[in-house]
């Protein structure tokens, strides 16, 4: 009997340690957008020492730099994506995220240009990676760099999401970017972000992103 107690105890902690080793991008992810970044710091970390020569290890990387308001740290970490792999448009978006950021606007803009270019080149090319649900997510995050930027053009941002809506339609990113792009237009009248929150919480009922803006804008509304 305790040898069958050790052995499932043993077997237990297999499954756990290995749960714990294959953590994903999607893990760090999560951790991110959850405020988790202690969690998702060690996740990437990971990620990184796994897959050096992954561009989207380096950008998610950066952008949880940028939250923790370590601008310095996310462009070490944009650059050696883009030095290491200049095709991946994504290491471009945060180059172009952190220049954007900074006000540098000049510097900014070529990156993200460059993002464009390289998705235009490999668009409908699934032998190269560009499926239409990743040129969805590349136009998001372009888009996002748009929307938050010191200097926002929310008029570009909402031509991606639009792009990015007719190649994947399903995706609730599509319509909290949306969401923030028109409140971002008109913090007034938070009507029509609001309707497009509720369209990303009927996406995704298990989100909890979409009602979180939803509370936000009828908080600054002041209806606690």
């Amino acid at each position: 009997m305790k040898t069958m107690i050790k052995n499932a105890s043993v077997a237990i902690c297999m499954l756990c340690a290995t749960g714990a080793f294959a953590q994903t991008l999607q893990d760090a992810i999560r951790y991110t957008e959850s405020e988790q970044y202690e969690k998702a710091k060690a996740v990437l970390k990971k990620l990184v020492a796994a897959d050096p020569n992954n561009g989207d290890n380096y950008f998610y990387f950066g952008d949880l730099m940028l939250k923790e308001e370590s601008p310095d740290s996310a462009f070490i970490l944009f650059k050696k994506g883009t030095d290491i792999n200049p095709t991946n448009p994504l290491t471009h978006v945060g180059l172009g995220r952190y220049y954007m950021y900074q006000g540098k606007n000049t510097e900014g803009q070529q990156e993200l240009t460059n993002a464009k270019s390289l998705v235009q080149a490999t668009a409908g090319k699934k032998d190269m990676g560009m499926t239409p649900k990743r040129q969805a997510l590349i136009d998001l995050e372009i888009a996002e760099t748009y929307i938050w930027a010191p200097t926002p053009d929310i008029q570009q941002a909402l031509d991606l999401i639009a792009t990015a809506e007719k190649l994947d339609k399903d995706n609730p990113e599509v319509y909290l970017q949306r969401g923030d792009a028109l409140y971002k237009k008109d913090p007034v009248n938070g009507s029509p972000a609001n309707a497009a929150y509720i369209i990303a919480a009927q996406k995704d009922p298990k989100s909890c992103k979409a009602y979180l803006r939803m509370g936000d804008i009828i908080a600054n509304g002041q209806n606690m």
